[in-house]
């Protein structure tokens, strides 16, 4: 599913209303909570012992998927930065055509 940007007010000075639309797809869904299983996994391997420690979020009493999902809706957040396909600027220059 495609997300929206919307306008908030009249004002164009005011800040859009960006609706990402997280996890309204099964496969988003499907894709963070096995996510988690594999982790934890590797996590949990002897070599990385000294460096692991307890894991503090969501800790391991929260095991099914619908746990894991409500604690991935309570703290995710996107790292990567939205952008478009779309050329800005003028066309003055011919170096920047595509």
């Amino acid at each position: 599913m495609r997300g929206t940007v919307r306008l908030r007010t009249r004002d164009y000075r005011d800040k859009p209303k960006v609706g990402p639309r997280y996890f309204t797809h099964e496969h988003d869904v499907r894709v963070m909570t096995y996510g988690l299983k594999p982790a934890r996994r590797i996590a949990a391997q002897p070599a990385l012992s000294g460096w692991t420690g307890a894991e503090p979020a969501p800790g391991p009493d929260v095991r099914s998927d619908d746990e894991l999902l409500d604690h991935i809706h309570k703290t995710h957040n996107t790292v990567y930065h939205p952008s478009c396909t779309v050329k800005t600027g003028s066309d003055d220059d011919p170096s920047e055509d595509s």
